[in-house]
């Protein structure tokens, strides 16, 4: 079943609880429709949809028991209530037919009374098969055998802005990008550059050649990903699982759930989307479908290609008329490797321009940054030059893409937090000392030496 095939699609699963209902729920969630899981054990049930969302799908739980009429009926009132509608109907309950021979003497016509009759207009599936018209089925997605670069894009449903971008942006903002950086480390998967707009993102990513990876390396990944919680729990679960005589097998099988998940572009994005989605459903009190369609993504062969299309999405804000310089542009890739000072960023652009680690950071920022202004100066068939002739020969030729300080200085405090103190360390340390006496206040870490300004005294 290809990825987002199902995006925006409601699905009821009976008998979710395990088997083959717990098998379809991880399947129709991993390819983007939203489940309603029914079962009469409600905590298996809420351990398939924690397995649902871990794979960044979106499902919610419904106590039935669907050989009850009254119970059909208020499962179907329930779960339209949630939904406000079906369009998928798995009716997986199962019931013991050889018990229920010998209990009722009225032979099988009870039996089939008790099925789920659920009055939901649907599409039918059966055990695993979907029939799609030809008309309908998409085009297989590109990818590489092995290494490969992407240019990803996707837009939010009906082109709403919900990513406030400018000033000192937003929440939502701030939400993606950390949730990008955190889904990255776990999968292995390198966002070399991206841009965040107000209704969609540009990521150029780079997924690597897989490689074996220890049960220590897993487990560092998740708690990457996903956060101590996660770990701890997982940990758990292992040290329950070394315990039994086949608990090797059981951790690998548990194990190798990650493993296939990283290294798959698909799956990256699918749970960056789907995890910010439930993010921000939560957030402003809504539900449905956030995103407008699966994600494209165009294969890139690297130098050349690769480069032009990272100018092009560093640019984005520029021709949006956003921003007169994609360094004053808080998301992107490049303002995040120059005034953030993210070191994952700067790794990026390295890949970009294809410079070996030797080249120091001042050397590679400058040849960037050279590279953006005179890709920016040029216009393409159908868009115009980001930049004017003189703006470009001012960079290229007199600064040679280096930064002034006072223009570092602002790329840098555009990351502080309020209140910051800016100065020698005996400054900061003498004004923080006051402020410890008059207000009680503790500060969580010292003060940190500014290197991304290139001056040794900050």
């Amino acid at each position: 079943m290809s990825e987002d095939n199902l995006n925006g699609k409601v699905a009821v699963i009976t008998g979710a609880s395990k088997g083959l209902g717990k098998a379809m729920a991880l399947a129709l969630g991993g390819a983007g429709a939203s489940i309603a899981l029914a079962s009469r054990d409600i905590e298996q049930l809420n351990g398939v949809k924690q397995a649902v969302e871990d794979m960044g799908g979106k499902a919610q739980v419904f106590q039935a028991d669907v050989s009850q009429e009254e119970q059909i009926r208020k499962l179907e009132h329930d779960v339209i209530g949630a939904f406000n509608g079906v369009h998928i109907l798995i009716n997986n309950a199962g019931i013991n037919l050889r018990k229920q021979l010998e209990r009722n003497s009225r032979g099988t016509g009870q039996i089939f009374e008790g099925r789920c009759v659920l009055a939901f207009y649907c599409y039918i599936i059966a055990v695993c098969c979907v029939t799609v018209p030809a008309k309908l089925m998409r085009f297989p997605r590109v990818k590489a055998d092995g290494q490969g670069f992407y240019h990803c894009v996707s837009r939010v449903v009906d082109r709403r802005f919900i990513f406030l971008t400018s000033g000192h942006g937003s929440a939502e903002a701030e939400r993606f990008i950390k949730l990008m950086r955190r889904l990255e480390a776990f999968s292995g998967i390198r966002v070399l550059t991206y841009t965040l707009m107000s209704n969609h993102f540009h990521l150029l990513c780079e997924v690597p050649e897989p490689k074996a990876l220890s049960e220590a390396e897993v487990l560092e990944r998740i708690e990457a990903g996903y956060g101590p919680a996660r770990l701890e729990t997982l940990q758990q679960e292992l040290a329950r699982y070394r315990q039994h005589p086949d608990g090797n097998a059981q951790i690998q099988r548990l194990l190798d759930g990650y493993r296939r998940r990283m290294y798959d572009l698909s799956v990256f994005i699918k749970e960056l989307k789907g995890r910010f989605a439930q993010w921000y459903n939560q957030r402003h009190d809504r539900y449905g479908v956030l995103w407008a369609e699966r994600f494209k993504s165009v294969l890139l062969e690297g130098g050349q290609a690769l480069a032009a299309v990272a100018a092009y999405i560093e640019l984005n804000p520029v021709r949006a008329g956003l921003c007169a310089d994609p360094k004053d542009y808080r998301y992107c890739g490049y303002a995040e490797a120059l005034g953030k000072g993210c070191l994952v960023a700067r790794q990026g652009i390295r890949t970009i321009l294809g410079q070996p680690d030797s080249i120091s950071w001042v050397e590679l920022s400058r040849q960037y940054r050279k590279y953006l202004f005179a890709k920016g100066s040029s216009k393409s068939a159908n868009k115009p030059p980001a930049f004017d002739l003189a703006s470009a020969q001012l960079v290229v030729e007199q600064q040679n893409g280096e930064l002034p300080l006072p223009q570092r200085l602002l790329c840098r405090i555009r990351y502080f937090t309020d209140g910051v103190i800016l100065g020698s360390q005996g400054f900061v340390e003498s004004h923080f000392n006051r402020l410890k006496q008059k207000l009680g206040y503790r500060r969580h870490k010292a003060a940190t030496r500014l290197t991304a300004l290139g001056s040794p005294g900050l």
